[in-house]
Order: structure tokens, then C-alpha cells, then sequence
């Protein structure tokens, strides 16, 4: 019997809290709540990450073994930098036996050019003397481009992201050696959902970049990448660049791999006296209307059954509403048949 006492006891701070003034139980139902945009002006955001739209993977074109490399991960370097080298000796003998070829050939071609013009040898003989020196030049000025292929130099001023190998190490043909960015060109990638696909379509949008390190500054940007379908399913990768004279890369320290949000606004002066709700807020059988929608009253934490005339299907999960909706109602998005008029809710947050 005191063990059914002590329960008893135990249980009623948990029972006053669902009672009223009255004495009498109270039960709120909890319920999802959405609050009504304008079809005129309305924005969507979404999360992305910040990379540099000029980017290089610096790689030697032929073999050798690594002997200087003057950068390290995060350094500056200007346009026409010296990066590094690979051990030229092999090269340069290669460069020294092709110059010997070609100043034989030359002098050669030379000599036969006088002996033709007195006729004293024969066109055939002249034309192999001719070819052999164009042979040799050739292969001189590409021993010579090899000679230089053994340094590499920054094509852009920019940061070094990352240095995939060590020095004297030995490099393969096209072995990326380091990866240089350009800080200043900067984009950012983000995915837009599948039911947002229609909105690329809409004639008056903007783009803005929040940058998580301003997040009470935004920068208008453009569409650079944007391909009508979804490689993995999981939405359509869109890329965006910085397009607003107002960012200077030395006030604002952005860099590739930061966070940032993308904006999308959209104005429609069409559609000024639209809104749209979630399909789900929307519950048939109000007499005299072919749809309805409980909307939140916060005065009194009640919902109210109100008609409404909807349009268009919206993406994937929005309707438009033409009438019986104003831009801030909060209407019922879930459980909208388990609601009774003028009943009390508890809004989720």
C-alpha cells in the first residue's frame, strides 16, 4: 500500500503540468508549422564550400630525379616563380650531342648549297644534305626544350594548396609535383535539391555567397557550372563565382575548403498576389472550397480550418495558393486531418 502511495505521489508534477486552472487535464497536440511566402520575392539557401576556380596540378613532362624543390604547402608564389628542377645532366649531354649534329649538318648544308648553285652535284644529293639538316635541327630544338622541361615555373600568381612529393625523389612523366591556386578566383560549389530544379529556370534570380567567417556580409555571384541532372542522386551540383566588386581578397580572408552559404532570390512581380505552401499543409472537404489549410493563431496557440484556392504544383512538395493566404500566416503541415477547429497546439521548433 506505501509503495502505491509513493507512486502516486511521484506521478503528480508530471499530472499538474497537463492541468489547467480548472483542475481539468489540458493536452496540446504538437504540430509542424510553416509560415507562408510571397511568390513575388522569395529566397532559398543552401551550403557549399569555397574553392579556386583557376587551379593547376604542376607535373614535369619527362622522368628525372627531384634536386631542388623551393616550396612549401601554403606559400605565395608570383607568376613565372621557379618551383623546382629535376637533375638536368642526362639532358644536357642529350642537348650537347644533338648541337654538335645540328653545326655539322648546318655547315654541311651550307657547303652543298654552294656546290648545287655550281652544279657540281646532283639535286638528289643536295635535297638528302637538306633533310639531314632539317633533322637535326629538330631534334637540337627539342633537346633544347627539354633543357628547359627540367624547371618548372608558376604559370599564375597564387598559393601552393598542396606539395605531393618530397625532394630527390624520382618523378614520373606528368607526376603532379605540386598543386598551385589562384586565391582571388575564388567560386563556390553547393548542391540544389531536386524539387528546387525549377527555380534555375525563373528569368529574375540572383545568387549571393555568405562566407561563414562574414556571416552579416553577402556578395552577389554568378552560374558557372550547372548541369540538368543528378550524377549520384543525392541533387544537381551547381557552381558559383564571385561576381561583386565589393570583395577584395586582403580584407576578406576566404580560402578554398571554407564554408559558405548560396543564396538564391528570385523576383516574380507576377505572381505579386501568390503564395505557396507545403502539399502536405493542405486538407480537403471545406464546404464551398476546393482546399483548406489549418493556420496557427499565436494570440491563442489555436488553429482554425480556412479555405483557400490553389494553383500549380511547386517542384516536387509545393503548391501555389491564389487565394486565402497572406505572406507570415503559419499554416499546419502535418496531422492536418487529426485537427479539429479552434483546437490548442504546441508549435515544434
Amino acid at each position: 500500500m506505501k509503495k502505491h502511495i509513493i507512486a502516486a505521489i511521484a506521478a503528480l508534477p508530471a499530472l499538474l503540468s497537463c492541468t489547467g486552472k480548472s483542475g481539468v487535464v489540458t493536452f496540446s497536440r504538437p504540430v509542424k508549422l510553416y509560415e507562408v511566402e510571397s511568390m513575388r520575392f522569395f529566397e532559398r539557401n543552401y551550403p557549399g564550400v569555397v574553392k579556386s576556380e583557376r587551379t593547376s596540378n604542376l607535373a614535369f613532362k619527362m622522368s628525372g630525379q627531384l634536386v631542388k624543390l623551393n616550396v612549401e604547402n601554403g606559400q605565395r608564389v608570383a607568376k613565372g616563380e621557379f618551383i623546382a628542377e629535376i637533375d638536368p645532366i642526362d639532358y644536357n649531354l642529350q642537348l650537347d650531342a644533338a648541337r654538335a649534329a645540328y653545326i655539322n649538318s648546318k655547315s654541311q648544308l651550307e657547303r652543298y648549297s654552294r656546290l648545287i648553285a655550281k652544279q657540281a652535284i646532283s639535286q638528289q644529293e643536295y635535297e638528302s644534305v637538306q633533310a639531314a639538316y632539317k633533322r637535326d635541327k629538330s631534334n637540337f630544338d627539342n633537346a633544347m626544350s627539354m633543357v628547359r622541361e627540367t624547371k618548372l615555373y608558376a604559370p599564375f600568381s597564387g598559393i601552393i594548396e598542396r606539395r605531393y612529393v618530397d625532394n630527390y625523389q624520382r618523378v614520373q612523366p606528368s607526376e603532379p609535383v605540386v598543386r598551385l591556386i589562384d586565391p582571388e578566383a575564388l567560386e563556390v560549389d553547393f548542391t540544389l535539391p531536386e524539387n528546387n530544379i525549377d527555380l534555375m529556370k525563373s528569368g529574375d534570380k540572383q545568387f549571393y555567397i555568405t562566407f561563414e567567417a562574414y556571416p552579416a556580409t553577402r556578395f552577389k555571384a554568378k552560374v558557372t557550372k550547372f548541369v540538368d541532372a543528378s550524377p549520384d542522386g543525392s541533387g544537381v551540383p551547381v557552381t558559383v563565382a564571385l561576381d561583386d566588386p565589393s570583395f577584395d581578397i586582403r580584407k576578406y580572408t576566404v580560402r578554398p575548403g571554407f564554408s559558405a552559404e548560396v543564396t538564391l532570390s528570385i523576383v516574380n512581380d507576377d505572381a505579386a498576389d501568390i503564395t505557396a505552401v507545403p502539399v502536405t499543409a493542405l486538407r480537403g472537404g471545406l464546404t464551398g472550397s476546393a482546399d483548406s489549410v489549418w493556420i496557427y493563431n499565436k494570440r491563442d496557440s489555436t488553429v482554425t480550418l480556412h479555405g483557400v484556392t490553389t494553383g500549380e504544383l511547386f517542384g516536387k512538395d509545393m503548391i501555389s495558393v491564389t487565394d486565402g493566404l497572406v505572406p507570415g500566416d503559419e499554416v499546419v503541415t502535418a496531422g492536418v486531418y487529426q485537427l479539429v477547429d479552434g483546437e490548442k497546439v504546441r508549435p515544434l521548433r
